[in-house]
């Protein structure tokens, strides 16, 4: 099995990716990917979550928008030759449905953040909850 990390950058789960990226995305950063609908965008969250989940690492998944399909992702661990039940073990999910469930996910990162969670994932920060945030304060 690949390492996960290679310095100082977390494997994306594609070698085309990871070459593009000078080996992954960097560790400590927020990397944003952006994109209109449809573009790809959850299954890179996806794959890199994957292929740090397989490494024995726990993996953060917030989502925001009830992107996450169970199928699809099982068609994804299927791609990678992975066993979607044990990646599962590995992921913790937070489902905020609403802006103030979002900053109340937020705010438990800090008390479960630890050694043992390798990646983080937001997928689907819209700025449409960000303007209806900003309106309410």
């Amino acid at each position: 099995m690949e390492d996960v990390k290679l310095d100082n950058r977390v494997r994306t789960g594609s070698n085309v990716l990871d070459s593009m990226l000078d080996g992954g995305y960097e560790i400590d950063v927020i990397t944003t990917i952006y994109g209109p609908a449809g573009a790809g965008k959850t299954v890179l969250c996806l794959l890199c979550s994957i292929h740090v989940a397989r490494s024995g690492k726990k993996v953060v998944y917030v989502d925001s928008e009830g992107g996450f399909s169970l199928e699809r992702f099982k068609q994804v661990c299927s791609s990678m030759s992975q066993d979607y039940k044990k990646i599962l073990d590995n992921i913790i999910f937070l489902k905020p449905t609403s802006f103030a469930e979002q900053k109340k996910s937020f705010e438990k990162l800090k008390d479960i953040v630890n050694d043992r969670i390798g990646l983080i994932v937001v997928d689907g920060w819209s700025s449409a909850k960000a303007r209806t945030y900003m309106k309410s304060i």
